[in-house]
């Protein structure tokens, strides 16, 4: 009986009530696989003011004849209503046509204003060797999306 009374003190006391959960849905070019389709989810709080923060993820693909991959990001997102920003960590598989794939990891950040984002980040494709330029590859997507 503690325990649940505990349990429950700590619950009530929390900001859980506050919690929001807002979906995240993209359409979108990005310059290393093409036009991509996103799907994603922000788990945010409400700050005084209208403000929101919390973390986020979104997973972007392409499956169309000329360039197939995906990109999954995992970050913190942050802003008022219409606008916003976010910075990830995020892996790209990018399929090549001998059917190989190359796995990409890095750093982005990810502006938003009204219904249109953009993302600009690098990457690197071997973290064993970062002092060598052939593994870094630059990361660009521009378009429209929801939260």
């Amino acid at each position: 009986m503690k325990k649940n009374l505990l349990i429950l003190f700590f619950i009530l006391n929390s900001n859980i009530f506050s919690t929001d959960f807002l979906p995240i849905f993209r359409i979108s070019y990005d310059f290393n696989l093409g036009y991509t389709y996103g799907v994603g989810l922000c788990i945010s709080n409400s700050v005084k003011g209208g403000a929101y923060s919390g973390i986020y993820t979104i997973y972007n693909y392409n499956r169309s004849k000329n360039k197939t991959g995906s990109n999954i990001s995992l970050g913190f997102q942050g802003g008022y209503a219409p606008f916003s920003a976010g910075y990830a960590i995020n892996r790209m598989l990018i399929n090549k046509d001998d059917n190989q794939t190359d796995i990409f990891w890095g750093l982005e950040v990810n502006p938003h204003v009204i219904i249109l984002h953009g993302k600009v980040g690098i990457m690197s494709k071997n973290y064993k060797e970062l002092m060598n330029k052939k593994n870094y590859k630059f990361n660009f997507s521009k378009g429209l999306g929801f939260f």
